[in-house]
């Protein structure tokens, strides 16, 4: 018979009989399994799956119960770490499962030096805790901007890296008799460009000047992780303590530069002086609190200020008491100068003779030295001048140079011609404001809120939003502010709480969802 005709003879009876020749490349489990040596994959909602000679070609593709993909394209559970030696970027085995790292000391890239858990992954440290030497040693540093990625080859510290031990600088309860931490500073340098604070108590002036190779000083106490009201560290009683009674608690000279993080400071003339004479000077405030002073801070023309998820005035309650119970004269005092205060609360700000200013006093503002405040909370700073009838911002001579975004100010409505924000404070950069002030202007402001419906427990001085708060306040807030080409709404709010990109409560805190 001519070959044609067979293979039409046999495809004929193949359809008389109702069966029809198997795709060998499909496949369905378990009823049509694929040859020997070749896997069965199936796309996910798919029901009919491709034969292939690999099982995988990433451990994400690979089950639970064998959950590693080889480099033959085979999924399985490792035993040993040796069962991982030929894993890329996961050289140990975890409970089945080949991982980058189990502990920190297994992490040995300098950029990411922390072991992730659950994940067991590498990556770059975000807290001080996360460079511990040992749990709860409350040793570690971790580097949480790039100030010092200038420093010499072999010296450069970026973010995200832990600073080794034997470049920090440690002031604790050791020091005592001669030693001081003014003693401590002299020490700092590019060497050693961290002093690390705590537990220990300064009752004398800290003076930081210049450091020639260091481009900035940082000051370190070990809770740094911490902002004041923070939940996190409600059991954790402040143990960087500067206080000092005849004077200022930190003194910072003309051209230096100073982040100081995790700091309480008290009792004194003048918390901190930024004393620049017309030099470039800047000073970074992070997670600390300032209170019982006469003048919180003080600054003069060339000083650029920085304040953020910090607390001006008496402290909260559940983890300050006794430690600060009381406000500042004056909050701060700033000459011709440039700030920023970002996720902070001003809380309880009171002078000692009725019907003067315990507020913020701006004097001398210039194009070139604009203020901005974002994100905070002024809450109970009741005394006002007599004659600027102004609550808890001032500025002389006026200025059109401070943006307000996104911010609080309450206490009880203010009365007889007294507002929070003078009119020589005003601009058109004021917007989504939340206050009891019906005269402060300015873009999808809120001015008729009521000061015990909007926090939790401002009795105490938990300033956080209840859950029932205004949807102005709790929702309403602007997402993007632009400004010097930079969105300056801060991402996370006073506890380190995400703010999210639709929907951005007002004030220091971001609301619970």
């Amino acid at each position: 018979m001519h070959m044609r005709a067979l293979v039409g003879l046999v495809s004929a009876l193949l359809g008389i009989s109702g069966c029809e020749r198997r795709n060998l490349d499909q496949c369905r489990v378990p009823d049509l399994p694929c040859e020997d040596g070749r896997f069965c994959k199936v796309a996910a909602n798919a029901t009919v799956g491709k034969c292939e000679l690999a099982e995988c070609s990433a451990s994400s593709e690979c089950p639970t119960d064998r959950p590693n993909c080889s480099p033959q394209g085979r999924c399985f559970a490792c035993g040993v770490t040796s069962d991982c030696s030929k894993q890329t970027g996961t050289p140990i085995c975890d409970v089945g499962r080949c991982v980058e790292c189990k502990t920190s000391k297994e992490c040995t890239d300098k950029s990411r030096p922390y072991c992730e858990d659950p994940s067991h992954a590498c990556r770059a440290c975000q807290r001080h805790s996360e460079c511990d030497s040992a749990p709860s040693s409350r040793d570690g540093v971790c580097v949480k901007d790039d100030t010092l990625s200038t420093l010499p080859t072999g010296q450069t510290l970026l973010s995200g890296m832990c600073v080794p031990q034997d470049r920090i600088v440690s002031v604790d309860q050791s020091c005592t008799g001669t030693c001081t931490v003014q003693d401590k500073l002299t020490e700092v340098g590019a060497q050693k460009p961290y002093l690390r604070l705590g537990p220990v108590m300064s009752t004398a002036l800290i003076t930081v000047r210049p450091v020639p190779g260091l481009p900035e000083v940082h000051i370190v106490s070990t809770l740094a992780d911490y902002s004041p009201p923070d939940p996190a560290g409600k059991d954790k009683k402040p143990n960087a303590i500067l206080t000092n009674s005849n004077g200022t608690v930190l003194r910072v000279e003309a051209g230096a530069s100073v982040t100081l993080e995790g700091l309480l400071i008290k009792d004194s003339k003048v918390g901190v002086a930024c004393v620049a004479g017309g030099n470039a000077t800047k000073v970074r405030i992070l997670r600390t609190l300032i209170g019982q002073t006469d003048v919180g801070i003080q600054s003069s023309p060339g000083c650029e200020l920085s304040i953020e998820q910090s607390w001006i005035g008496e402290g909260p309650r559940d983890r300050y008491n006794g430690l600060v119970n009381t406000g500042n004269l004056l909050a701060m005092d700033l000459d011709g100068t440039k700030f920023d205060i970002v996720n902070t609360v001003f809380n309880n700000n009171k002078p000692m003779a009725p019907g003067t200013f315990s507020g913020i006093w701006v004097r001398n503002a210039t194009a070139t030295t604009p203020g901005r405040i974002v994100n905070s909370t002024f809450v109970r700073n009741e005394s006002a001048s007599t004659t600027r009838k102004a609550l808890l911002l001032d500025c002389i001579p006026a200025t059109g140079t401070i943006a307000i975004v996104n911010s609080l100010f309450l206490n009880s409505t203010p009365t007889s011609g007294n507002t929070y924000v003078h009119a020589d404070c005003r601009s058109t950069a004021q917007k989504y404001l939340g206050s009891d002030d019906p005269t402060l202007t300015g873009d999808n402001n809120a001015t008729d809120l009521v000061f015990s419906d909007v926090f939790n427990a401002p009795a105490f001085g938990d300033y956080s939003l209840t859950n029932a708060t205004d949807s102005r306040v709790r929702d309403g807030g602007l997402t993007q502010f632009v400004d010097g080409g930079k969105n300056i709404v801060p991402t996370i709010d006073m506890i380190g709480t995400a703010r999210t990109a639709t929907k951005l409560s007002r004030g220091a805190f971001e609301a619970a969802r």
